[in-house]
C-alpha cells in the first residue's frame, strides 16, 4: 500500500462519515418538525394525520439512531500500523535515493566554495603584499591600517567582505577571533579543536587578511 492509497482512503473515510454527520442532522431536524406537526393534528383531533406524523418521526428517530450507530462504530482509523509502515517504506526508498543525490552535489558544491574562498584570500594576501612593496618603494609604509595617511587611504582596493563588532549574523568558532559567517564556515572545515586551530597557519592568515586587512 502506498501514501496514496492510504490518503485515498481516509478521504473516503471522511467523506462518509461526513455524509452520516449530514444524515443524522437532516433525519433530527425531520423528528423535530414531525412531532410538531404530529402535536398539531392531536390538539386538532385529527387522528389520522396524527399517525401520519407520528409514524414518519418515528422513522426519523430511527435512522438518526442508525446515523448515530453507525458513526460510533466507524472511530477507529481506517488504515492500519503495518499499513502505513508499509507506505513509509515505499516513500523512503525513493526519499533517500533522492537525498544521497542531493548531499553528493552539496559536499561537490561545498568543496567548491570552500577552494573558491581559499583562493580569494590569497588572491587579497597577495594585493596586500604589492601594495605594500608600492609604498615601500616610496618610503610610506605607516603602521596604521585604517585612517587618515594609511595605506588604505593611499592605496584604496576591494575588500572580502568580513563582519564584525555589532553587525548581524556573526558566527563564533574556538580557536579564532574572527566573527565572520564565511570566514568561520571556511575554519570549521579544517576540523580542528581550539587551541590546534589557534596555532594553524592558515587560520592566522585568514585572521590576517581578512579581519585585519594587511598582509601577514
Amino acid at each position: 500500500m502506498t501514501i496514496k492509497d492510504i490518503e485515498k482512503q481516509v478521504e473516503a473515510t471522511k467523506e462518509a462519515r461526513a455524509q452520516l454527520e449530514r444524515s443524522l442532522r437532516d433525519s433530527k431536524d425531520q423528528e423535530k418538525e414531525y412531532r410538531a406537526k404530529a402535536d398539531e393534528a392531536a390538539v386538532d383531533g385529527d387522528v389520522v394525520s396524527f399517525k401520519k406524523y407520528k409514524a414518519l418521526a418515528d422513522d426519523a428517530e430511527a435512522m438518526a439512531y442508525v446515523c448515530r450507530k453507525q458513526l460510533d462504530s466507524e472511530q477507529a482509523s481506517p488504515v492500519t500500523v503495518a499499513q502505513t509502515q508499509e507506505a513509509w517504506a515505499g516513500y523512503t526508498a525513493e526519499y533517500s535515493k533522492k537525498l544521497a543525490a542531493k548531499l553528493r552535489r552539496f559536499e561537490a558544491l561545498k568543496a567548491d566554495m570552500l577552494r573558491e574562498y581559499a583562493e580569494a584570500v590569497e588572491l587579497q594576501r597577495q594585493a596586500f603584499l604589492v601594495r605594500e612593496r608600492l609604498a615601500g618603494y616610496v618610503g610610506k609604509l605607516p603602521l596604521a591600517v585604517d585612517g587618515e595617511g594609511s595605506l588604505a587611504t593611499m592605496y584604496p582596493m576591494e575588500y572580502i567582505g568580513c563582519k564584525r563588532g555589532t553587525e548581524s549574523p556573526l558566527l563564533t568558532i574556538g580557536g579564532a577571533f574572527i566573527k565572520d559567517p564565511d570566514a568561520v564556515y571556511y575554519l570549521a572545515s579544517f576540523n580542528l579543536d581550539g587551541p590546534k586551530l589557534y596555532e594553524d597557519a592558515r587560520q592566522k592568515t585568514v585572521t590576517d587578511v581578512i579581519l585585519n586587512h594587511r598582509a601577514g
